[in-house]
């Protein structure tokens, strides 16, 4: 057949209407969407186009389908003429979608007092099917806990989510709502609507939730979540017309921290009393209310003191004791303080607007505030704060007194200076304040001081000094304390603290002597200022020489010391010759030298003074020589399997040799004979290694080798089994550079299409047993498919193995089976081969419990053996019984009539062997046909029985014979063939 057309005739429906195909045996297919006709392309046999069409499929892409019913026709060429086209008609049935929602949840937070916060946006929403509306949305919301405060915002109306006694309707679409509420979750329900997408979709958009409650019972996130939509597209023929949701918004719930709303004065007291009580009210419940989250702001000297709390929920009464002083005082909730509600939020940066309560009751001032107490020789001078305020009555006086020796000093005001103090004894200060009514407190102490004495430093100018010099420096204190030393100037000079230098630079260096002093002594300072010379550079330490074309680059080491000063360059000098290089830094070039001559080199330094350093030691021998240029094509792509010859030629005449960088794709001989491991990209190189007055060289190509398809498989053989032939072959030498994708075997005859797999062995089903066959094999990689290779030997599939139905063998359950080998390569059972009922009966015997096995073996050889295999085994002191045509019945364990019949320890499995024509053979007359019935018996006696005459029919009375049996109800069980 060459092609085949499938074409929609009747009522056809351009983008609607698919019709498809297996592609296979070679038919390839393509589809016409707008006219409805399917062709199918490609040389191959009746079988194969029909097995290609029984394949078509029809597809409708709408999901408003035209239930018209379609007519399809069905035509074929056989490379001459058309067809006469056979039609089908194909009815169309449309069936509901379930519809579909998709929005972005908001997660949004909502926090305690705060308005209503939305869900979803871009909610979108479809019927599929056009004209139909959605009914019904289900919601849930989870983690509830603060009831009818806590509520969602549906089609324009407010639903408490609680559970409902009565169903409600919403204002903007008339939907009917119902809640239900169990376990902290919340199920809305919204039916008998009638919404479009558009509806739905601002539905959607617009849902809301908010918790009037101002003080949470939970923080648990609240989930709303959409579980289920509904349209009014009905079910019928399977249709759908709800979707199962999750569209999930999380609302994250913040409490609000708690704070103070006011503090007011209970029952104000009159001028001069003692005590005065603060009311506190809290914006909610609050807890670990104590005296120490207040404190007291005041004016003037006014003071008193925090003794005590009464709390209950949200207020708390605060009672201020022993007031004192003129001013006021402001009971303020501290900055830092333990009061929390029960989401442990505290109070953020406290409370101070209080109310004010005026103090007046005179006293002595408070304490001053101790200051700093500052040495010097003798005496200390003391300075303080007076106190935050005057007792009510103003200040006269300040007293500072010394501690120990409690020597005084009186004054109105700070600082005060204590003097006839002892040098060398430490001392601490306290400052007391005076007024009409009394002295205060003393202060706190002051930082410890000592007085003590000034001392002087001697210490000489040393006069100019050269760069790299380093001389040590002295110097004395009339205190006979060790003087330490310091640079002022660390980029021109550095010094140890017992007065070694060391210069760095030169110019001016300034040199510090210290005596930081004692208990008894003040620290003191000298410095002194001379001139650091300048001086040649070091020599520099030389690197390594590389050799160039009549020239060298010499590198090096700056020197350790410049001379004081920068340096402005470097001169490097060869030898023999004296060429020289010069240069502001390493490396320098040196120019003009004879390629072949050896050289060393030296180098200089000069620094900005123009003082020129020693030479450095002399650097390693090299000699110039010149480059030189491989010619090296590019040979262009490959085809894997070939073997070419590269070639590249120098222009210093010596001779190029070749390697591979890419040795899994290609190698190469030092001449260049290539050899190509797989298909990829090879890159050679093109070396000459140079030699005393050339340098060596090397050049590389890329170039791709090209896969090509495989060789044939070798070795093809074939085993033969029953309907089938599993064929074995050798993989081919040559892939074609790429991995094989597959193998294909060829039947001849053709009795059944080629078959590919993987790898051999390939099994081969679907034969004619008897059949002579051979085989042959080839190899496909990406590129294509091999040559066949040589045909393998003749083989026929045979029936070897015969298996019982469940039951067949009298007397047992399960199933039994029959093998058989020897025979010769054509042997093979035929169908009647099976167990079932005893026919004939041996003579004496008591009973035959398991019935018989009877085989019928054609296009045998010599001798073949049996193997029966029983599903139980088989009783106690069974004994075998065999029909031979001149013997009669016979026992084949007998020595005199053995057929080496064995039976397992087990008694499940039977062994024997029957020669064509020979002992137990039942048709005797018939060369290669062997025919056999056995029977397990029990005996009367121990011993085998003398052998009995059996009559011995032809073949025709064999089948008379069993046509009677059938019609006097004696049933022949016959085990089905094995596949």
């Amino acid at each position: 057949m060459a092609f085949a057309t499938v074409s929609i005739i009747g009522n056809f429906q351009s983008g609607q209407d698919v019709l498809a195909f297996i592609a296979q045996n070679g038919i390839s297919g393509s589809y016409n969407s707008g006219t409805g006709v399917l062709t199918l392309t490609g040389n191959a046999t009746i079988a194969q186009y029909q097995a290609a069409l029984n394949s078509v499929t029809y597809h409708n892409s709408s999901n408003n389908p035209n239930t018209s019913n379609r007519t399809i026709s069905f035509v074929v060429n056989d490379g001459t003429s058309n067809s006469a086209p056979v039609t089908k008609t194909l009815s169309i049935t449309a069936v509901n979608s379930a519809p579909t929602l998709t929005a972005t949840p908001a997660n949004p937070s909502f926090t305690e007092g705060s308005g209503a916060v939305t869900l979803f946006s871009a909610a979108s929403a479809s019927t599929i099917e056009s004209g139909q509306s959605f009914q019904s949305v289900t919601l849930t919301v989870t983690n509830l806990s603060d009831g009818v405060s806590e509520q969602l915002e549906v089609d324009g109306t407010s639903i408490a989510l609680v559970s409902t006694m009565n169903p409600g309707t919403t204002v903007t679409n008339g939907l009917t709502y119902n809640v239900s509420l169990a376990a902290g979750t919340a199920t809305v329900t919204l039916s008998n609507g009638t919404l479009n997408s558009t509806q739905l979709q601002t539905l959607v958009n617009f849902i809301t939730y908010r918790n009037i409650s101002p003080d949470f019972n939970s923080l648990a996130p609240r989930v709303v979540t959409i579980t289920s939509l509904q349209d009014n597209g009905g079910t019928a023929n399977g249709g759908v017309d709800t979707i199962s949701l999750s569209l999930a918004a999380i609302v994250s719930m913040d409490a609000v921290p708690p704070a103070v709303l006011g503090i007011t004065i209970a029952s104000p007291p009159g001028n001069g009393a003692s005590q005065v009580t603060f009311h506190v009210d809290f914006s909610k419940r609050v807890s670990n209310v104590d005296v120490t989250d207040f404190e007291l702001s005041s004016t003037g000297s006014a003071s008193g003191t925090i003794s005590s709390v009464i709390h209950s929920a949200n207020q708390a009464d605060v009672t201020v004791t022993d007031l004192r002083g003129v001013g006021s005082l402001r009971l303020d909730l501290r900055a830092t303080h333990n009061i929390v509600d029960r989401w442990n939020s505290f109070i953020y940066g406290g409370y101070t607007a209080g109310a004010i309560h005026n103090v007046l009751v005179s006293m002595a001032p408070p304490a001053p505030t101790i200051g700093t107490a500052t040495a010097s020789n003798g005496q200390v001078s003391v300075s303080f704060t007076p106190p935050g305020n005057n007792g009510g009555s103003p200040i006269t006086g300040y007293t500072v007194t010394a501690n120990p020796d409690g020597i005084t000093a009186s004054g109105p005001g700070t600082p005060l200076t204590v003097t006839g103090l002892t040098n060398g004894t430490t001392y601490t200060f306290t400052v007391t304040a005076t007024n009409a009514v009394g002295t205060s407190t003393a202060s706190g102490a002051s930082n410890a001081a000592t007085p003590k004495g000034n001392q002087t430093i001697t210490f000489a100018n040393p006069g100019a000094q050269n760069f790299g010099t380093r001389p040590t420096l002295t110097a004395t204190s009339n205190s006979g304390l060790q003087v330490s030393f310091s640079s002022a100037t660390t980029g021109v000079c550095t010094i140890t603290s017992d007065g070694i230098l060391t210069f760095v630079g030169t110019g001016s260096c300034t040199i510090e002597a210290h005596q930081s002093g004692n208990s008894a002594w003040n620290s003191a300072t000298v410095s002194q200022t001379f001139t650091v010379n300048t001086v040649a550079p070091g020599a520099p330490t030389i690197g390594t020489a590389i050799a160039g074309n009549r020239q060298a680059d010499v590198t090096f080491t700056a020197p350790a010391s410049n001379g004081g000063v920068n340096i402005t360059g470097y001169t490097v000098t060869s030898n023999p010759g004296g060429f020289t290089g010069t240069g502001a830094s390493s490396p320098i070039t040196v120019t003009g030298l004879i390629n072949g001559t050896e050289y060393t080199f030296t180098v200089t330094a000069i620094n900005e003074a123009s003082l020129t350093g020693s030479a450095s030691a002399a650097s390693n021998a090299i000699t110039p020589a010149s480059p030189q240029t491989i010619t090296f094509a590019n040979p262009g792509a490959q085809n894997f399997g070939t073997s070419p010859t590269l070639t590249a030629s120098s222009t210093s005449g010596l001779t190029v040799s070749f390697i591979s960088s890419t040795t899994n794709v290609c190698t190469i001989t030092s001449g260049g004979a290539l050899t190509f491991l797989r298909a990829s990209t090879c890159t050679i190189y093109a070396n000459q290694a140079g030699d005393s007055s050339w340098f060596p060289a090397q050049v590389s190509q890329t170039f791709t080798v090209n896969p090509v398809t495989p060789g044939a498989p070798t070795n093809v053989a074939a085993t033969a089994g029953n309907g089938q032939v599993s064929v074995a072959f050798t993989a081919p030498t040559n892939t074609g550079g790429v991995a094989i994708t597959g193998y294909t075997v060829t039947t001849s005859p053709a009795d059944v299409p080629p078959v590919m797999g993987d790898d051999s062995p390939i099994v081969i089903t679907g034969l004619t047993n008897g059949t002579s066959y051979t085989f042959t094999a080839q190899a496909t990689n990406e590129v294509g498919t091999s040559a066949s290779s040589a045909p393998s030997e003749p083989v026929a599939p045979v029936l070897l193995e015969v298996e019982s139905a469940d039951g067949s063998v009298p007397g047992m359950a399960g199933v039994a089976s029959a093998t058989l080998s020897g025979g010769g390569a054509t042997c093979t059972l035929t169908s009647e081969s099976g167990f079932g009922e005893v026919t004939n009966v041996p003579p004496n015997t008591t009973s035959t419990p398991h019935g018989q096995f009877y085989f019928t073996a054609t296009s045998c050889v010599g001798a073949v053996t049996v193997s029966l295999n029983y599903p139980e085994p088989l009783p106690e002191g069974v004994r075998f019984r065999k029909a031979d045509p001149q013997r009669g019945w016979f026992d084949p364990q007998d020595a005199a009539t053995s057929l080496d019949l064995t039976l397992s320890a087990d008694r499940r499995t039977v062994t024997y062997s029957v020669t064509d024509n020979g002992l137990g053979d039942s048709a005797p007359d018939q060369l290669g046909v062997i025919v056999d019935p056995l029977v397990p018996v029990l005996v009367a006696a121990p011993g085998a029985p003398n052998p009995v005459a059996v009559p011995v029919l032809d073949v025709w009375k064999l089948a008379l014979l069993s046509a009677l049996a059938a019609l006097m109800g004696v049933r022949l069980g016959r085990r089905r063939q094995a596949a």
